[in-house]
């Protein structure tokens, strides 16, 4: 459903970006450990008007990644839609955030 929503708004000319969650984290520590994370962030995360990050839990975040997504999500509420996938039920996300705490903040 996300890849088709993904699909239907480059159609209609929307920026779009898929990716995984793996993906992103080693892009976000990455860039963070570069000294490049606010220009990463802007390119890449707060560009697309959809972002989609798909197989949310199918790696548990470490702290570093958990820490570096939630401004992710934080962000993406003030510039642009976020679609997050993941075969895990919501209730088992507090074990790949490892923060029971922010993602109460999430499900806000």
């Amino acid at each position: 459903m996300a890849a088709a929503l993904a699909y239907k708004c480059a159609m209609a000319g929307l920026s779009v970006r898929f990716i995984t969650a793996a993906g992103m984290m080693l892009q976000l520590v990455a860039a963070h450990r570069q000294g490049e994370l606010k220009g990463y962030l802007g390119r890449i995360i707060h560009k697309p008007r959809l972002l989609v990050v798909d197989e949310i839990g199918y790696l548990p975040f470490g702290k570093e990644e958990a820490n570096l997504f939630f401004p992710v999500v934080a962000r993406r509420y003030e510039s642009g839609s976020l679609v997050l996938t993941s075969n895990l039920p919501f209730t088992q996300w507090s074990g790949t955030f490892g923060n029971p705490v922010r993602l109460e903040m999430m499900r806000r």
